[in-house]
């Protein structure tokens, strides 16, 4: 601003009173504030895209409930696709599509859409494309040995972000481990992998929820360090 004022309070009519009255360098006073349109929620089905657009390139890795595919959405986007295997539930499979429908959050995996027609198909689940692919992949790769305390501690507060949010959710992950964190281009990482996780209603239901998080998630992975 041009000029200095004293304010009495920090509270926000004190501080936007002098700028209704004059524009201290700003292009014009204020007036009335911005009109915020509305947006109603989209609704799941709306995320089914044409299989036909989807061109699979090469997979990217695999796990007990599918394999990752590196592809191109109309010819024109990058993405990854989760496909579902053949001994898999498919209702499952559409479940945790449809609770990455319910997660927005940047350090969440962004799902992009699903293909779930015909029923004799592959399910597909598209999100966005982590370039650099798993945190535990990454790190064990010369890629990451320049990267320095700091940056190492960034990234564990990123995770406890999206964490943090999923508990906002009433959600929890139940598979929390270094090969479900995705690693972007420019280092950032987000939770992904939602095959196990869950939300929880009541607290009845938590408590049942804690036990799985351990026999389905941690006792799982640290069996295999």
């Amino acid at each position: 601003m041009a000029m200095k004022n004293e304010f009495v309070s920090i509270g926000r009519f004190d501080l936007l009173y002098p700028l209704l009255q004059t524009a201290e360098g700003l292009c014009c006073r204020l007036t009335d504030p911005c009109p915020r349109d509305y947006r109603p929620p989209v609704q799941f089905r709306e995320f089914e895209v044409n299989r036909d657009s989807i061109r699979t390139i090469s997979r990217l890795g695999h796990g007990s409930f599918g394999e990752v595919w590196l592809a191109k959405w109309n010819n024109s986007v990058d993405v990854a696709v989760k496909m579902r295997l053949d001994h898999t539930d498919r209702t499952r499979f559409i479940e945790e599509a449809r609770l990455m429908h319910q997660l927005h959050h940047p350090r969440i995996v962004q799902l992009l859409g699903v293909c779930t027609q015909p029923d004799d198909q592959p399910v597909y689940i598209i999100t966005e494309l982590m370039e650099k692919g798993a945190l535990v992949d990454f790190l064990r790769s010369d890629e990451s040995q320049h990267l320095k305390l700091n940056d190492l501690i960034d990234m564990m507060a990123q995770i406890s972000s999206g964490m943090s949010y999923l508990e906002e959710k009433n959600s929890v992950h139940r598979d929390l481990r270094a090969a479900n964190i995705l690693v972007d281009a420019h280092y950032s990482v987000k939770v992904s992998d939602f095959g196990l996780a869950k939300i929880i209603n009541d607290d009845t239901q938590a408590d049942r929820s804690r036990v799985r998080i351990l026999s389905r998630g941690l006792v799982t992975y640290t069996a295999s360090c």
